[in-house]
């Protein structure tokens, strides 16, 4: 996979999740998007992942965020979302990826903090 537009530079070298959660701390751009994943596969289109990243403290992502990243999902012609977040999402945001589970993923608090834990148990280190 590669990682482009909007990462923080140094970051290529970590593990792809963590570099998720490292990249929402670094620079805030208004395309929409935070981080743009494009795998390349043999004799087609590469596939194109979008991810957005909300660094929320105490308050919930919610149902607005989910309905306008669609938007850019659709607008900016990628293949699945991903807005994930140091906090959690709202009952009404958690609806929007049973309706379309193939383009939308919501990992909250408790997956970032799964993929931290993973990165610094892996014998990569």
């Amino acid at each position: 996979m590669i990682y482009t537009a909007n990462m923080c530079p140094g970051l290529e070298s970590l593990h792809p999740s963590y570099q998720l959660f490292m990249a929402s701390a670094c620079q805030k751009f208004d395309n929409g998007y935070d981080i743009i994943a494009l795998m390349n596969i043999k004799m087609q289109n590469p596939l194109k992942f979008l991810v957005e990243c909300k660094r929320y403290s105490k308050k919930k992502v919610g149902i607005e965020i989910i309905r306008g990243f669609i938007e850019v999902i659709s607008s900016e012609k990628a293949n699945r979302g991903i807005i994930v977040t140091t906090s959690y999402f709202t009952k009404g945001a958690l609806k929007k990826p049973q309706q379309m589970p193939h383009l939308l993923e919501l990992p909250n608090k408790d997956k970032v903090i799964e993929w931290v834990n993973d990165y610094f148990k892996s014998p990569q280190l």
